[in-house]
């Protein structure tokens, strides 16, 4: 028996995933939410030293090593300063949607996963034994449907910040009317999945 033929034997990825409720389904869409999530971080730094007119190089700016809740706070702070009230009402819909978004998505990367009759559950800073935790403990489950809408908000919230971040766009041209509309939209169903409305989320 070879090595990696012993390693697959004993890791049997396939039945571990079986056992959490990972279907095929459930895995693309939770690999695409964790890689939207990424490039919309690496992005969200470059928005916020956009609109602040910062030059990058050779400086350290404050938004170095700082955690993507900061982040949005920084960018939902300069957006309120925002001349263009339709620039404005981009950017606090995007910082709402994007709050909760990444919820979901630290629920996801940080949570244990639990089978849920066909879906999953992620449990994230759960006190299985009495423990004191610092932070709160928080429940995320749901069917295709709910990570689908998780995975196209941050497919939104991504192609919103590449925008606000890109220096050789106009900041205008990010006001159409269906970025306006989708950013809208992202918002408002993050914000009903965070109400407890459905079986996504609960947060202790």
């Amino acid at each position: 028996m070879t090595k990696e033929h012993a390693a697959v034997v004993f890791g049997r990825p396939d039945e571990l995933e079986s056992a959490i409720g990972l279907s095929e389904t459930h895995a693309k869409q939770i690999g695409a939410i964790a890689v939207f999530a990424g490039n919309t971080e690496f992005r969200l730094e470059q928005a916020i030293w956009r609109l602040q007119a910062h030059k990058p190089a050779g400086v350290r700016h404050a938004t170095d090593a700082k955690p993507v809740g900061e982040l949005i706070t920084m960018l939902e702070a300069e957006g309120v300063g925002l001349v263009n009230p339709e620039l404005r009402k981009l950017v606090a819909d995007w910082c709402a949607g994007a709050k909760i978004a990444f919820e979901f998505r630290h629920s996801i990367a940080h949570g244990v996963a639990l089978k849920l009759e066909t879906n999953i559950n992620f449990e994230r800073n759960r006190s299985w034994f009495g423990e004191v935790r610092k932070r709160p403990a928080a429940s995320l489950w749901g069917d295709t449907n709910s990570f689908e809408n998780i995975r196209l908000t941050f497919a939104i919230l991504l192609r919103v910040i590449i925008g606000l971040g890109n220096s050789k766009r106009p900041l205008e041209t990010c006001t159409a009317s269906d970025w306006l509309r989708a950013t809208s939209w992202a918002r408002g169903v993050m914000e009903e999945m965070n109400s407890g409305h459905g079986p996504w989320f609960e947060k202790y």
